[in-house]
């Protein structure tokens, strides 16, 4: 529960946790849409700093886009600030390089500097600045080697995507219309909103 379990500092403390098992390393941090992610994603940033790391955030993006992230930008690791009904620790999926999925045993590492304390803190002059990328373009561009793009395109089928206000809406709608050439309709946009999003090249 945000506020109780899930606090501003267990999340700054986890993001230490993380960044002291990756010695430092940068980190792709991303989050989800819910209100509480601009505060998480905040703190999260704090810890990493506070450790070495250079932060990498990509704002808001689906979980497997971290998990891109981390490989496209050669990442040490990434932090994806999402929703669980498990644990609260749980709630901040770790992912480590080259693996593109979540930590898995190895979380089982990170857990134990979470518990210990035991962070690599550095000096004030050896804190690393942080930056904005914007993490889609990698995630997008694996999902089309992977389909016969050209063949989706003559087919010239309507989209309708439900993105439900979540993360994956923005990454659909630029797949539906680098892929199928068509207009793809979130169901909280309008059709013309939609329509001008398709004559802008994505980001």
């Amino acid at each position: 529960m945000i506020g109780e379990g899930l606090t501003p500092e267990v999340a700054s403390r986890f993001a230490a946790a993380l960044g002291t098992y990756v010695h430092g390393g940068p980190v792709i941090l991303c989050r989800d849409s819910r209100p509480s992610g601009a505060m998480l994603s905040s703190a999260a940033t704090a810890g990493l700093l506070s450790v070495g790391c250079r932060v990498i955030d990509s704002g808001i993006a689906p979980t497997p886009t971290c998990g891109v992230a981390v490989r496209a930008f050669a990442a040490a690791g990434g932090l994806q600030i999402t929703a669980s009904h498990t644990r609260h620790l749980e709630r901040a999926k770790a992912v480590r390089a080259g693996r593109c999925r979540p930590v898995g045993a190895e979380g089982e590492k990170v857990r134990g500097l979470y518990e210990s304390g035991q962070f690599r803190r550095v000096a004030w002059n050896n804190w690393e600045r942080g930056s904005t990328t914007r993490t889609l373009r990698p995630h997008r561009e694996a999902v089309l080697r992977l389909v016969d793009v050209e063949r989706i395109r003559q087919r010239h089928i309507p989209v309708f995507l439900d993105g439900n206000g979540g993360a994956g809406g923005e990454a659909g709608v630029d797949l539906c219309v680098d892929s199928a050439a068509v207009t793809a309709t979130p169901a909280n946009q309008t059709a013309s909103s939609a329509t001008s999003r398709s004559r802008s090249p994505p980001t």
